[in-house]
C-alpha cells in the first residue's frame, strides 16, 4: 500500500484510482494511507437465494471495508443487487467473458464490468440529449420523443426514448406502459428521457 500510494501520488491519481483486493487487511490499511482512494472488496458471496440474508452479507462486506462489492457474478441475483443499490452499494462483479453474461449484467444496471472483452460496449451509448422537441403537442395524444444518442467511439444516432419521466412543468400528464406520456391538460413540462 505504500508504494502504490507514492506512485499514485508521483502521478497525481489517488482520486481517479480504484484498488480492489481479496484481501480485507490490505483493504484497511488502504483506507488508512491513501483515504482518497475508491476501493473493492473482491469475494464475498451473496448468493443464498434470500434476498434479505444475501443484502446483510453485502452491507457487511462492503460496510466493513469502506468498498464495491465484487463478487464472482454466478452466485449474484438481479433481486438482491437491486435491493443492495437501493442502499448505497455498487456492484462490480467478475469475470464476465460471455457477451450473453455481459450484456446481461449491463443491461441490470451493475456499476461496473470487469471482463477480458471491454470492446463489446465501444459502441454503447454514453450520452443522451434530446432530438427535436416539438413545441406543442396535441392533448390526450400519447407522444414518445427522440433523443440523440452519442457512444463510446463517437458513433450518433437518433432514437426513440424508451422511457420518459414527467419531472416538473404545469401541464398534468401520466406515463404510460410503453413508455410514452399522455398529456391531460395545458400547460408547460420537464420530461427526462432515457434509452
Amino acid at each position: 500500500v505504500a508504494k502504490l500510494k507514492q506512485e499514485m501520488a508521483e502521478e497525481g491519481v489517488a482520486e481517479q484510482s480504484v484498488a480492489i483486493s481479496f484481501d480485507t487487511a490490505q483493504l484497511k490499511r488502504s483506507t488508512e494511507q491513501v483515504p482518497e482512494m475508491a476501493l473493492g472488496f473482491l469475494g464475498g458471496v451473496a448468493g443464498s437465494g434470500n434476498v434479505l440474508n444475501d443484502v446483510r452479507v453485502v452491507l457487511g462486506a462492503t460496510q466493513a471495508n469502506n468498498s464495491t462489492f465484487n463478487p464472482s457474478y454466478g452466485g449474484l441475483s438481479r433481486a438482491t443487487m437491486e435491493a443492495a443499490k437501493h442502499r448505497g452499494t455498487t456492484f462490480w462483479p467478475w469475470t464476465l467473458n460471455t457477451q450473453a453474461d455481459f450484456y446481461k449484467f449491463y443491461s441490470w444496471g451493475t456499476h461496473g464490468l470487469t471482463t477480458d472483452y471491454a470492446k463489446w460496449a465501444s459502441d454503447f451509448p454514453v450520452e443522451i440529449t434530446p432530438a427535436a422537441v416539438p413545441a406543442k403537442l396535441d392533448l390526450n395524444t400519447p407522444v414518445l420523443l427522440d433523443v440523440k444518442l452519442t457512444t463510446q467511439v463517437g458513433n450518433v444516432s437518433t432514437q426513440p426514448a424508451t422511457e420518459m419521466v414527467l419531472v416538473g412543468g404545469t401541464a398534468q400528464g401520466q406515463m404510460l406502459k410503453d413508455g410514452s406520456v399522455l398529456f391531460t391538460s395545458a400547460g408547460t413540462a420537464v420530461v427526462m428521457p432515457s434509452y
